[in-house]
């Protein structure tokens, strides 16, 4: 008797891990997509940069698609090697004036007045625009560590909408150049956007 509950209750875990894994990915991640965060069409630019740069990503939004409001709990980028690393994520204020006129900036964290109120990632509600609010901007800084080509493939963002969460891949690639592999005044685009 002892085995089969045994057994049982090992076949019941890999069935639930199996179970997570065909529905989005890993556990608790749960559904993936179909959120109320609204995804961006595949995007992406080319940047020449030196070693040692620090750079602010600042293309993407963050738009609430119907009433509510989402918690967001993280965005991470996601590269490709190791010559890029992330030195600190930030949301812009609803308030800002900026309407993505601005896609990067040359620091960290930047300095733009027009961003509005900035604010940490983790914790922040983010609820749909009205006439009055823009939706926030995603600031993610970045420095360039090792010479040559290096791509950012995109961007995770974790989220929760009441009791459910989500984890969405935004498809925004950035390509990093060094002089060493510039072709002229051209940073060749690696991405496949």
């Amino acid at each position: 008797m002892r085995r089969a509950v045994v057994g049982a209750l090992a076949l019941g875990v890999v069935v639930v891990v199996g179970a997570g894994a065909a529905l989005g990915g890993v556990l608790p991640w749960w559904p993936r997509g179909g959120g109320p965060l609204s995804l961006p069409d595949p995007h992406g630019y080319a940047l020449p940069v030196e070693v040692g740069d620090v750079v602010t990503d600042a293309f993407d939004m963050l738009v609430v698609e119907g009433p509510g409001a989402v918690v967001v709990t993280r965005i991470t980028p996601q590269f490709s090697g190791q010559g890029v690393r992330t030195v600190g994520t930030l949301l812009s204020g609803v308030d800002r004036e900026v309407a993505v006129e601005e896609q990067f900036y040359r620091t960290w964290p930047p300095q733009d007045a027009a961003l509005g109120g900035v604010t940490e990632v983790s914790g922040t509600q983010v609820r749909a625009p009205d006439a009055d609010t823009l939706p926030p901007q995603v600031l993610i800084g970045m420095e360039v560590s090792t010479p040559g080509h290096h791509l950012r493939e995109g961007i995770w963002v974790e989220y929760r909408a009441g009791m459910v969460h989500y984890r969405e891949f935004f498809d925004a690639q950035i390509t990093f150049c060094t002089p060493e592999v510039m072709e002229g005044d051209v940073c060749p685009f690696l991405g496949d956007g």
